[in-house]
């Protein structure tokens, strides 16, 4: 750009703007294409049909024996396995379905616990829990998962702990996802009976290699970038939570941990997928308030319980638009939805993502691009 003296002595910068807004459209074109392309997803029949029982088949029990909220709770222990379990060889999925039960009741119980705090209390918990669990997330891809589904589940356990106790929310989850522990390897042992295999994926490091890896990358300033990034995020969140006084704000801080990624490159595209995907998932949502029979109820979530692993690699916002409704129902506890529950729930989904983009991704984007040139 050729800078231009205006009558003042100023200097026009006309150029540098334009080219600035052109890369702004640019960058909107692109993230518009991500929230609307569909990925190409390999699953089996037996997965998605595993995924769809787990969760209808702990709460038809809790129906028919007048034990719904447990149900329920059994639910969340299921939606907690449902990721765990699918690829490698038998030894490494029940490694990896068993440290997924262990950490992830825990985080649940902690949560749980929690709100028997005070609130300010209640809050550094869940931040210090959450930014110790992206700590120490990051030396295995399976534990990166881990991790993070457990920082997910703490929120959710902070939102069941003022309807039943900790001790029963923790046992609850996970009878449920032992549940689904079970349903998995059955559903594996089907399809291989039925030559349905899911795709190989290459086995991973050794736990010595990874822990090697990992103490090395936690020495420099990048590894620490997600841990920071997260960490920040869910400060500024639990602020809002705190302030707002809302009885369901642990929303905030749940989207937060759901939409800050470990790939910064991926924050902003996930940010805007879960904010336009919650926004139509609240509109689906709207159909609970009136009233189904229990069958009808049940065979939605069945469908959208099936269609979870599918629409979670294939598109991210139409994934959020199914989780919405699932995770109020069964965070509710089989408590009657309300437009008004839905409308809060609405607002602090898009608190967490605006603040997942200031804080969790645009404060630290400058210190990204400069680490990741330095290296």
């Amino acid at each position: 750009m050729t800078a231009r003296k205006t009558p003042s002595g100023g200097v026009r910068t006309s150029g540098r703007w334009h080219r600035a807004v052109r890369s702004g459209v640019a960058a909107g074109q692109e993230t518009f294409r991500g929230v609307t392309r569909w990925q190409r997803v390999e699953i089996t029949l037996t997965r998605v049909i595993v995924s769809g029982l787990s969760l209808i088949l702990p709460i038809a029990i809790g129906d028919a024996t007048g034990r719904l909220p447990l149900g329920m709770l059994a639910a969340i222990g299921a939606l907690l396995m449902s990721s765990s379990g699918h690829a490698g060889t038998l030894r490494f999925r029940l490694i990896d379905m068993g440290a997924t039960l262990i950490v992830g009741t825990l985080a649940v119980a902690l949560g749980a616990w929690s709100t028997g705090l005070h609130a300010v209390a209640s809050a550094v918990v869940i931040v210090v829990a959450a930014t110790g669990l992206a700590a120490v997330g990051g030396f295995h891809r399976t534990a990166a998962k881990i991790s993070t589904l457990a920082t997910v589940f703490l929120m959710i356990g902070a939102s069941t702990g003022q309807s039943a106790p900790a001790s029963l929310i923790a046992a609850g989850t996970a009878v449920g996802a032992v549940f689904a522990a079970l349903l998995t390897l059955i559903g594996l042992g089907a399809g291989a009976l039925l030559g349905l295999q899911e795709p190989v994926e290459p086995p991973p490091m050794s736990l010595g290699e990874s822990i090697a890896r990992w103490r090395s990358r936690m020495s420099t300033r990048q590894g620490w970038h997600y841990t920071l990034r997260l960490g920040s995020s869910l400060v500024i969140g639990e602020l809002f939570a705190v302030g707002l006084h809302g009885a369901h704000s642990y929303w905030i801080p749940l989207t937060i941990a759901l939409v800050v990624q470990r790939d910064h490159s991926t924050a902003l595209l996930r940010t805007v997928q879960r904010g336009v995907g919650t926004a139509l998932g609240v509109l689906l949502s709207a159909l609970f308030l009136m009233p189904v029979p229990v069958w009808a109820a049940l065979i939605a979530i069945g469908v959208i319980g099936g269609l979870r692993p599918y629409l979670r690699g294939a598109n991210y916002a139409a994934y959020a638009v199914v989780m919405t409704p699932l995770v109020a129902l069964f965070t509710g506890l089989g408590q009657a939805m309300t437009a008004g529950l839905l409308w809060e729930r609405l607002i602090d989904t898009l608190i967490g993502c605006l603040i997942a983009v200031v804080v969790g991704w645009a404060a630290w984007s400058r210190l990204t691009k400069e680490t990741a040139a330095a290296s």
